[in-house]
């Protein structure tokens, strides 16, 4: 099979030229902002803090130069077609080759529930396809190799696995054996994870040097079972597989149009895919906090930007592996203790494809205090790709582009301390007469996304018209544009909301970014401990109803707010007339976090288009 074909519906060098020419469109862009920012700072009134606030506006303009780029790859790049997919009866063994597994951290009962519940929706969606629904279970980290718990933990998997109704795809669970890891200070899963797939491919390969415990006659059983496996379907705890979903996943990744092609000396998937993943939508929103978060649904039907404009995308954790290629490409690749947000390295290596007709409802986080800690986690393994995003020697020499694109992704979890820096700068730092117009400003560009996502609808209306090149006709298109307004309309809308209510937490989350930040940098190069620090989903969300737990939390923005009210009312009352809106929100963050995770009646369900 040609590699220049195979597996990406269009040719691989009109696909590289397009990922190249969009890198240096968001480079452009962004130098653009840059400049048109210190250039009118400059003329309105030469300031030395000028460099210090263009240095503070790169997050901003990087994401306001992404969002420019992403709307354009989605209404005027012309998409690429979607990957093959086996039909009829040649699916039915590729489905009886594929495992779906359950990595899980069980750290309590409220764990069980939650392995146990995903299971069995995730079982009834799939029916008899797959060969096996494995559960990889590793128990909480701990100063003992074993813990008094363990025992009854385990029982109670295997029981409630037991007692699910039969009649679909046999069921079973896998327990790893803590091992003890000098850098975190306690016995732990190993890589988490990532462990749990890279030891289950070693004994799909009949390797017994693994920390699963297969000692009893059922366990070894499901060990047995496991040969000849060639796909993991990966589910985390939580999310649901939409009916029909599985199908098509396994349908793509096993059509020989679509096999991976690995480059031998660089160990790296060049066409085709390894991981074949599904189009995350949001669940039903409980709270205000969790629309706010998530507000609308993406499209039916619609490929992401990325996969419509390359042919690929980015990898998120859950989805369908090939075995041959994992072991081929990752094996061994990634150096232990390094790296907690692995999914998107790993993807990058492999080459994934998004499936728009195979989706997934993801379960989100509807409490803020829940929601900062998952985020604080994300921006700590964003920030322990730095080693790959500079290139450093020893370690996969990815693309430039890529690497550019993971330090877009980085640079954009630092979105809310920068745009908090520059509001402090525009209070404190800016010439009083320009105060209002620096805070304007800052103000202006948070809102510049919801500008662009209200235009979406009507830029694919206008997209959907067209005829053939370069030929729409006017009445066509006029009415697919009155058509989309409505759907503008609740964008807008939406788009507002989320922005209201981000203004409202930005202190707070740019002090959790930066915190993120300073700590995986100096655990990476100083203490090299603790970089692989997790907290259980269930012991995160053991959280109490009350508002005082919130004061308690989150009493640091509460003071960085008092302090700048302080601040700039020494300085001059017209600097604290122009902030004092914002420091009043910032004050009341633990009052606001508190009032936003309560459990809201019925909240508008958006669709994107």
């Amino acid at each position: 099979m040609d590699a220049s074909v195979a597996g990406s519906g269009v040719a691989a060098d009109t696909r590289d030229r397009r990922r190249v020419r969009y890198t240096w469109a968001l480079l452009g862009i962004t130098g653009l902002l840059l400049a048109a920012a210190g250039l009118t700072l400059a003329a309105a009134s030469p300031s030395p803090w000028i460099p210090v606030v263009l240095l503070g506006a790169v997050p901003v303009a990087v994401r306001l130069a992404d969002s420019v780029a992403q709307l354009f790859l989605m209404t005027l790049v012309e998409p690429v077609p979607a990957p093959s997919r086996l039909a009829g009866p040649k699916l039915g063994p590729a489905m009886a080759a594929t495992v779906v597994v359950y990595p899980a951290i069980v750290d309590g009962p409220p764990d069980v529930d939650a392995l146990l519940d995903c299971v069995r929706d995730n079982r009834d969606v799939t029916g008899r396809g797959p060969a096996l629904h494995l559960a990889l279970v590793d128990f909480a980290d701990s100063h003992a190799e074993h813990e008094d718990t363990d025992e009854a933990l385990g029982t109670a998997i295997r029981d409630g696995l037991a007692a699910l109704p039969p009649g679909a795809a046999p069921v079973a669970v896998l327990f790893r054996r803590r091992r003890w890891n000098p850098r975190e200070g306690r016995y732990m899963g190993w890589e988490r994870k990532r462990g749990k797939l890279e030891e289950l491919v070693a004994l799909i390969d009949g390797r017994d040097d693994t920390t699963f415990v297969h000692d009893t006659a059922e366990d070894r059983h499901v060990v047995e079972q496991l040969r000849g496996v060639r796909y993991l379907l990966t589910i985390d705890l939580g999310d649901r597989l939409q009916p029909r979903a599985a199908r098509r996943l396994v349908a793509a990744v096993a059509h020989p149009d679509n096999a991976a092609v690995v480059a031998p000396d660089r160990r790296l998937v060049v066409a085709g895919f390894g991981f074949v993943r599904p189009i995350n939508v949001p669940a039903r929103p409980r709270t205000l906090f969790e629309w706010a978060m998530y507000p609308y649904r993406p499209p039916e039907g619609i490929p992401s930007a990325m996969q419509a404009a390359f042919g690929a995308d980015e990898f998120y954790g859950q989805g369908v592996i090939d075995v041959g290629v994992y072991r081929q490409v990752l094996t061994g690749r990634i150096p232990p203790d390094r790296v907690l947000s692995h999914d998107r390295l790993e993807g990058l290596h492999c080459r994934t494809a998004a499936i728009t007709d195979a989706r997934l409802v993801e379960a989100q986080v509807g409490d803020y205090l829940h929601f900062r800690g998952r985020e604080h986690r994300w921006v700590r393994g964003d920030t322990h790709l730095l080693p790959w995003i500079l290139g450093r020697p020893g370690l996969t020499r990815l693309r430039r582009v890529e690497r550019i694109g993971m330090a877009r992704d980085l640079l954009a979890h630092l979105y809310p301390a920068a745009l908090t820096t520059l509001l402090a700068l525009a209070w404190l730092a800016a010439p009083v007469a320009q105060t209002g117009w620096w805070t304007l400003g800052v103000l202006a560009a948070s809102a510049v996304p919801i500008l662009l996502t209200a235009l979406l609808p009507q830029l694919m209306a206008l997209r959907a018209t067209r005829k053939g090149p370069g030929e729409r006709s006017l009445r066509r298109t006029a009415g697919a544009w009155r058509r989309s307004l409505p759907s503008s309309r609740r964008l807008a809308v939406a788009e507002s909301a989320r922005w209201l209510i981000s203004l409202a937490l930005l202190a707070d989350r740019g002090l959790v970014a930066a915190d993120a930040v300073v700590r995986a940098v100096w655990r990476m190069t100083v203490s090299h401990r603790h970089v692989l620090q997790w907290t259980a989903s269930s012991r995160q969300g053991r959280l109490e109803p009350g508002l005082w737990l919130r004061v308690r939390r989150l009493w640091p923005a509460s003071m960085l707010a008092a302090g700048l009210a302080v601040a700039a009312a020494l300085l001059d009352p017209v600097r604290l007339a122009w902030a004092a809106g914002l420091l009043a929100l910032w004050l009341l963050i633990p009052v606001t976090a508190y009032r936003l995770s309560r459990p809201a009646g019925r909240l508008p369900d958006v669709s994107m288009l």
